[in-house]
C-alpha cells in the first residue's frame, strides 16, 4: 500500500517499515562499523589524556562532579572564577551525571568517563539505522544512514571534546526517536527521561519532540505526555532550579554570553521578539551561518522534508546562536548534540517520504539506492575532509571556519615529549591537598573535593603551572600569566618543590 505524501510528515507509509528480521550482513555492518567507533574513538580519547590535552576545562569540571557524587556530595565543584565550592547546578542541570557515581567506584580515572562516552555514543548508529530500515525500507540506505551518523562532523568532534553529559543526549534521543515510531513506549519514556536530565535546555527540544510524536506519527496521548515532561522539566530547572543554586560565577558567565541579549532569559526573549532587525543583526554573521550550513549540508539539506521533526532542534539552536561564546558556534565542541540526532532522523524521514512520492523529477531519484548511497557517501566524506578533526584527513580546509584546526587534528596521534615530565609534576602532588592547577593539568587532578583553576590561589597549598602554555582559566595570557607566576614565587609562603622543561610544582605554607 502506498499514499501519496502531503506537505505534513504523517505521509511516510506503515507499509514501508520493515517487518522482517534484518539480514545477517546488515546486523555485523551496523555492529563493526559501532564497535569499531567506539574503540577508535576511546584510544583517541586515552591519547590526548595521556598527553594532557584533555583539561580542566572540559573534563576537569566533570571528574570533580563525578567524584563528588561517588563521595556523596551530590556534584558538588569549584567555580572557575572564584572558587568558590557549589553544586554543578548552578551554572547546568545534569543529574545525569549521577549515574555515573557508581561507575567510578568500579573505575576511579577521568578514562572511564571518555570511554563510557565513545562507547555511548556509537550506539547512535543503531537507531539510526533501524529508523531507515522502517521508513525507507531499504537495507543498504539503511546501513548508510548507520555510517552517515557515526561519520557526521558534529558526532565526531563532540565525543573527541573531552567529556559533556548533553554529548549523551544524541544516542538517547535518536533511541527515544525510534521508540516513539515502534511504539515501545517504556524505552520512550526511559530515553526521554534520560536526555532530559542531561542539561536543563534539552526538555524544550523534547516538547517540541512530543508535539511530532502527536501530529506526525498521530499517537495523542503519548505526544502529549513527552511534550508536557519535556516543558515542565525545562521550566522546573531553568526558573527554580538554577536560581536556587546559582551564585556570582554563574551570574557573571550567563551576563557574558548574552549581555547583548539581556541580562536574564526573560529579557533576551523579550529581545528577540520585540526587536527582530537587531536581533537578525546579531545572529546573521558569518561564523553563526556556517554553523548553521554544517548542521544541514552533510544531511543533503534532507531534514528540510521532515521540518516538524527537525524543528526540535529550534530551542537549542537559539541559545547557542544568542551566546557572545564563540565556541557555541563552532562545531569542535559539543554544542551540536540535541540538534544532531534530529536532523539525521529528519533526514531518514524526509528521504522515506520522497522515495514514496508519486512524483516524478527529483524525487524520483530519491527511490534509486544506486544514486541515494552514493549521494550519501560522498557528501559525507566531502564534510569531513572539510571540517572534521580527525587526523587522517590533514588539516581541514574550512577548519578553522568551523572552529577545528591543526592543532585539534594532530593531537590525536602525536605524543607530547614533554608528558613524561608533566605526569612526574602531577605524582608529587597528595590527592586530598586543595590545589590550583593551570588548565592542562586539570583532567588529572580534579579528583578531589577542592581544585582551583589558575590564576585563582586562594587557599590552595599547591600551584602546578606550565610557563609555556600560559594558561589562564581557560584562555591564555602570556604577559599576565609571567605576572602572576612571579609574584607567587616572591612569596615567602612559596617553595618551588619541582621545576623542569617549563612546568612548575609550588608548595605553600599558609601556616606562616
Amino acid at each position: 500500500m502506498s499514499a501519496r505524501p502531503g506537505v505534513g510528515e504523517s505521509s511516510t507509509p506503515r507499509a514501508n517499515r520493515a517487518a522482517t528480521a534484518p539480514p545477517t550482513w546488515a546486523v555485523a555492518s551496523v555492529a563493526v562499523m559501532c564497535l569499531a567507533f567506539a574503540a577508535q574513538f576511546s584510544l583517541w580519547q586515552m591519547h590526548r589524556y595521556d598527553n594532557f590535552l584533555a583539561r580542566r576545562f572540559d573534563l576537569g569540571n566533570m571528574v570533580q562532579a563525578v567524584w563528588s557524587a561517588a563521595h556523596g556530595d551530590m556534584l558538588m565543584t569549584s567555580t572557575d572564577l572564584l572558587g568558590e565550592q557549589v553544586s554543578r547546578f548552578a551554572g547546568h542541570v545534569e543529574p545525569v551525571l549521577l549515574l555515573f557515581a557508581p561507575l567510578w567506584w568500579i573505575w576511579p580515572s577521568p578514562v572511564m568517563l571518555v570511554v563510557v562516552q565513545s562507547a555511548l555514543v556509537a550506539t547512535a548508529g543503531i537507531p539510526a539505522y533501524l529508523l531507515a530500515r522502517r521508513w525507507i525500507g531499504d537495507e543498504r540506505i539503511a546501513v548508510a544512514f548507520c555510517a552517515v551518523t557515526l561519520m557526521y562532523p558534529f558526532i565526531q568532534a563532540q565525543t573527541l571534546f573531552d567529556f559533556h553529559p548533553v554529548t549523551l543526549a544524541t544516542p538517547l534521543l535518536l533511541w527515544a526517536i525510534w521508540a516513539a515510531d515502534a511504539r515501545h513506549n517504556v524505552t520512550l519514556g526511559v530515553m526521554v527521561v534520560l536526555a532530559a536530565m542531561t542539561k536543563e535546555q534539552v526538555g524544550l527540544s523534547i516538547f517540541i519532540f512530543g508535539i511530532w510524536i502527536a501530529f506526525g506519527l498521530r499517537r495523542r496521548f503519548s505526544g502529549a505526555v513527552v511534550a508536557l515532561f519535556g516543558l515542565m522539566w525545562s521550566a522546573v530547572v531553568i526558573g527554580a532550579v538554577m536560581p536556587r543554586f546559582r551564585n556570582d560565577s554563574s551570574e557573571a558567565m550567563l551576563v557574558s554570553r548574552y549581555g547583548a541579549f539581556g541580562d536574564s532569559v526573560g529579557a533576551a526573549m523579550k529581545t528577540l521578539i520585540l526587536h527582530p532587525i537587531h536581533s537578525a543583526d546579531l545572529l546573521l554573521t558569518t561564523n553563526r551561518v556556517v554553523f548553521v550550513l554544517a548542521l544541514v549540508v552533510p544531511l543533503l539539506f534532507l531534514p528540510f522534508r521532515a521540518p516538524l521533526l527537525a524543528a526540535a532542534i529550534v530551542p537549542d539552536l537559539l541559545i547557542n546562536l544568542m551566546s557572545n561564546h564563540p565556541q557555541q558556534q563552532q562545531l569542535a565542541f559539543h554544542y551540536g548534540a540535541v540538534a544532531a540526532p534530529f536532523l539525521i532522523a529528519a533526514a531518514i524521514r524526509g528521504l522515506g517520504a520522497m522515495r514514496t512520492s508519486d512524483r516524478s523529477g527529483d524525487d524520483a531519484l530519491a527511490r534509486r539506492p544506486r544514486v541515494v548511497i552514493p549521494a550519501l557517501a560522498i557528501t559525507t566524506l566531502i564534510c569531513s575532509w572539510l571540517l572534521s578533526p580527525l587526523p587522517f584527513w590533514g588539516e581541514p580546509p574550512m577548519g578553522r571556519t568551523g572552529g577545528v584546526n591543526r592543532e585539534r587534528a594532530t593531537q590525536l596521534t602525536e605524543t607530547d615529549p614533554r608528558a613524561a615530565v608533566m605526569s612526574q609534576a602531577v605524582r608529587m602532588i597528595p590527592n586530598d591537598a586543595v590545589i590550583s592547577v593551570g588548565n592542562g593539568f586539570g583532567a588529572h587532578l580534579s579528583a578531589r573535593r577542592r581544585v582551583l583553576t589558575f590564576p585563582v590561589i586562594a587557599d590552595a597549598t599547591w600551584v602546578i603551572v606550565d610557563t609555556k602554555l600560559s594558561a589562564m582559566g581557560d584562555g591564555r595570557d602570556v604577559k599576565g600569566h609571567r605576572e602572576r607566576v612571579n609574584r607567587l614565587l616572591l612569596d615567602p609562603r612559596s617553595r618551588v618543590v619541582f621545576d623542569r622543561d617549563r612546568v612548575l610544582v609550588i608548595r605553600r605554607n599558609l601556616g606562616r
